[in-house]
Parts: C-alpha cells; sequence; structure tokens
C-alpha cells in the first residue's frame, strides 16, 4: 500500500487522528468560525503580503462542511430539535429545555497528546491539567454556557 500524500491538498484517507503530529490531511473542520471572519480572498491577499503562499490562507479556510452557511460565514451555529409529541410515553410534556456546554479540550484529546509527545510543553501541559481546580464549574471537563431554563410546550 502507498503511503498517503499529506499537505494542504491532501484528500482525507487512511487512520482517523486528533493528533497534530499524525495528521495527513483534514477530513472535517468543526470549528464555528468568529463574527467577521475574512474571505478566502482576503486571506490571499494578507498572506501573499505577508510573503508566504495561497496555502497559508488556505489552511484556515473550513473544510467538509458542505453548503452549511453556519460553518462558512463564521458568527454562529444553529440545530434544529424536532421530537413527534404523539411519540411521547405518557403523554403531551409540560415544558423542555435546552443547555450549551463548552468543552475545549476533552479528556481523550489531552490523554492522546500525552502518549504521543515527550516534549517540554507537553510535561507542562500534563502538569497544568493535573493541577487545574475549578472549584465545580465544569463535569467532565464541560464548561455550561447557557441555558434556555424550562420552556413551556403550547
Amino acid at each position: 500500500m502507498e503511503a498517503p500524500t499529506c499537505g494542504a491538498h491532501a484528500r482525507p484517507e487512511g487512520h482517523l487522528t486528533t493528533s497534530f503530529l499524525s495528521l495527513c490531511a483534514k477530513l472535517k473542520d468543526n470549528r464555528l468560525l468568529p463574527e467577521g471572519f475574512l474571505s478566502l480572498a482576503d486571506r490571499i491577499k494578507i498572506a501573499l503580503g505577508l510573503g508566504a503562499d495561497r496555502d497559508m490562507a488556505e489552511d484556515t479556510s473550513p473544510v467538509g462542511i458542505g453548503n452549511d452557511p453556519d460553518y462558512g460565514s463564521g458568527g454562529r451555529d444553529s440545530l434544529w430539535y424536532r421530537v413527534p409529541l404523539s411519540e411521547l410515553g405518557g403523554g403531551k410534556p409540560f415544558s423542555v429545555q435546552a443547555t450549551l456546554y463548552y468543552q475545549a479540550t476533552p479528556p481523550f484529546y489531552l490523554q492522546d497528546r500525552f502518549c504521543t509527545a515527550n516534549t517540554t510543553d507537553t510535561k507542562r501541559l500534563y502538569y497544568l491539567a493535573g493541577k487545574l481546580e475549578l472549584g465545580g464549574l465544569t463535569q467532565d471537563w464541560k464548561l455550561r454556557t447557557v441555558t434556555s431554563g424550562p420552556v413551556l410546550v403550547p
């Protein structure tokens, strides 16, 4: 089997990984881009102005997003849940609630870093993650950012 070609224009194939050390090509980029994220044309102008090539601008482009506008333009995301009320056992619900959590660095990601890199930076991250005291603000490394609270079902 031939080794995959890696780089900015490589097709995603082979084993999936979250490790930057063994990343060959991006399959999907789940980042929500910030509000005001520059277009590719604008990023190319900046890259060329800095003496870099187009790859610098293209490397920050979202990958595998299809035509989802939430991932292409930045600053937002939307999600719809449709629950058939007739299929709920026990009758109609009184209320529903939605909660948004933020999880920047899940434990499995840290574990992968600690097992694949033996550098001063990795040792520092291991120390800091092991000593981090969040005072009950998080559970399972998730931070509750906002909740709708109970919303009455009409």
